[in-house]
């Protein structure tokens, strides 16, 4: 790195040209298996895949691909041979050969910055959204069975036991969660939790039409063939075949009781019918809110009224709870991705400061060579400028698009968290890619004061 100015050129033959070429190969793969990721239980797998495919490909694309592209662009005399892109192509091929590698690196180092940056700031501000798809109100019971007269008086006095205040109590019956996988138009149906494989990455409820309404105030006017359908992580729409059934169906963008009963990896979809289906097994939901101050308060109350229920935590959600778990649990990743962005970036510093001054060095020669061929000193100083410009803004634009294309597979494990809100995520995105771009301008300008200082040393 030190001494990039006295490396040699190589002649390119035949390996060079495939290593550019599988460079391409691997991250048009890479990109490919990020778009086509669904929210299933290999997600993760396939995106630890397009990682080592990123890399790799990253590496061979700087080292070799850039330098085939440059070297095809010599060859077109028509453009080539004009002083602008003569000395600005030779220029970049010349730094391309020494730094192909060390432009890499800075590559995958920024991409590892936006990636580890994104997914913990979306989880964590996430977290309301992750609470409410698991409860709706402030506490959700489900049960087999209808609750029991004793049992509603246990939550009357647990709750005036703690002066807490309920409000909108409500009951419904709904099937339980079938889950499976869709295969274009229809639903197949593997069945309960326990029996899903690694094709399941969707899970279906069914309510009829007097509970929507009920729940909703509004009347769907449905025939025994038609239904609505809320499905949050990929809308549906048209004829679907559910369990045998074909339903002409609408969907809905927004379901005010959808909730995850398993608290499961698998998106729940709801499906409003006319009339539930037989022989599904059904589940009980019991839902209210409840006034009460102070979160260490609210905390007891929870616990206390699923300890007086004698139900497993499962089937007892509180909204209070949920989200203490998931601040504890999110706030220690947000920490942690903060300290590794931090030394990522200080890696990356280094790294183009090393790289300033390597080409300060280089350049001194340059400087006179060019000044040698007939150049002014301002137009060989543009020149110079330029290139080093180009050349260093690579790497920087490479992990933009890396993070574009990462962003399907990770909104399909994000889905797999109950985060369903794909507008908050391109938000995150976008200010931490040009809050990224920001300081790393800040970074290569405050590098480039040395790159000046040793290039007037001439």
């Amino acid at each position: 790195m030190w001494h990039a100015s006295a490396t040699v050129s190589k002649r390119h033959g035949a390996t060079f040209s495939l290593a550019g070429g599988l460079g391409i190969a691997m991250l048009a793969g890479a990109y490919y298996i990020t778009l086509t990721t669904k929210p299933k239980i290999t997600a993760l797998n396939h995106f630890i895949l397009a990682v080592i495919l990123v890399v790799i490909g990253t590496y061979l694309l700087f080292i070799a691909g850039s330098v085939l592209l440059l070297n095809w662009l010599r060859h077109r005399s028509n453009f080539y041979y004009r002083p602008r892109h003569f000395i600005a192509i030779s220029g970049i091929r010349q730094r391309m050969e020494q730094n192909g590698a060390t432009l890499a690196t800075i590559c995958l180092l920024c991409t590892a910055v936006l990636v580890i940056l994104f997914t913990a700031l979306t989880l964590y501000t996430g977290i309301q959204n992750t609470v409410r798809s698991y409860t709706p109100t402030d506490m959700t019971i489900v049960t087999n069975q209808p609750l029991s007269s004793a049992q509603r008086q246990v939550i009357k006095h647990t709750a005036a036991d703690h002066h807490a205040k309920l409000s909108q109590l409500t009951s419904y019956q709904a099937t339980t969660a079938q889950f499976g996988y869709w295969e274009g138009q229809r639903f197949v149906n593997q069945g309960a939790l326990s029996k899903m494989n690694t094709d399941t990455f969707s899970a279906l409820i069914m309510v009829n039409a007097n509970t929507y309404q009920r729940l909703t105030g509004n009347h769907p006017h449905l025939t025994a063939k038609q239904a609505l359908l809320y499905s949050p992580a990929k809308p549906r729409a048209g004829k679907l075949t559910v369990n045998g059934q074909t339903y002409q169906t609408k969907a809905i963008h927004r379901l005010s009781f959808a909730f995850n009963p398993d608290h499961s990896i698998y998106t729940p979809a709801f499906m409003v019918v006319k009339q539930l289906p037989q022989g599904l097994p059904t589940m009980s939901v019991t839902s209210f809110n409840y006034q009460l101050a102070g979160t260490k308060k609210r905390l007891a109350f929870e616990a206390t009224l699923q300890q007086s229920l004698a139900l497993p935590n499962p089937q007892v959600t509180g909204q209070t709870t949920i989200t203490a778990l998931l601040k504890q649990m999110y706030g220690g990743l947000v920490f942690v991705g903060i300290l590794i962005s931090l030394a990522l970036g200080i890696t990356t510093t280094i790294v183009i400061y090393s790289k300033q001054i390597s080409e300060g060095y280089a350049d001194q020669q340059r400087f006179t060579t060019m000044q040698q061929v007939g150049l002014s000193e301002r137009e060989t100083t543009k020149s110079i400028h330029s290139q080093v410009l180009m050349v260093f803004m690579l790497p920087i634009a490479g992990a933009i698009v890396n993070l574009l294309f990462a962003l399907p597979a990770i909104r399909q494990i994000m889905i797999q968290l109950s985060f369903y809100n794909q507008r908050a995520m391109v938000i995150i995105a976008g200010a931490i890619t040009l809050a990224l771009l920001a300081l790393y301008l800040v970074i290569y300008g405050l590098t480039t004061r040395i790159y000046h200082q040793i290039v007037e040393k001439r």
